[in-house]
């Protein structure tokens, strides 16, 4: 995944959020049961998808905005799940 070959295409734009969604809820499902291998490489495809969103024409970034809330989401649960696994764990 490339910044540059999301940024103000539409269609990528959306399969991209839509596959990342996917992996943000995979990884807190595994991260719920103990298994943090999903977790390596998220942060930097949030921040590609993020960055190419940011950079598009503005109304191809607001045709993603129900997406993009979405993932925010996914990542809100994730991050609440992270915290729950370190307590946890040490």
């Amino acid at each position: 995944m490339n910044e540059n070959d999301l940024r103000n295409n539409k269609e990528a734009l959306q399969a991209a959020l839509k596959d990342l969604i996917k992996m943000l809820k995979e990884a807190t499902d595994k991260l719920i049961i103990g298994d943090i291998s999903e977790l390596e490489g998220l942060d930097g495809t949030v921040n590609i998808v993020c960055m190419a969103v940011e950079k598009s024409e503005p109304e191809i970034a607001k045709a993603v905005e129900p997406l993009m809330a979405e993932m925010i989401a996914s990542l809100e649960i994730l991050a609440r799940e992270l915290r729950v696994f370190q307590e946890q764990n040490g």
